[in-house]
């Protein structure tokens, strides 16, 4: 969570929503976040819309 909130600063100073996917597995009652996806995007006070999101790896 806090390298999404560092990398989404930028944006959350300007009043833009930034788009994001955690994902993890819960251990002991707790959420462990193991990966984060920032896929382009474009957004504003109140929503964000992502493009080219989709990926083959």
């Amino acid at each position: 969570m806090t390298l999404f909130q560092t990398m989404a600063r930028i944006n959350t100073c300007k009043n833009v929503e930034t788009c994001g996917v955690l994902t993890g597995k819960l251990e002991k009652n707790e959420l462990i976040i193991t990966h984060m996806i920032l896929p382009k995007q474009n957004g504003t006070s109140d929503s964000c819309s992502t493009m080219n999101e989709r990926r083959n790896f």
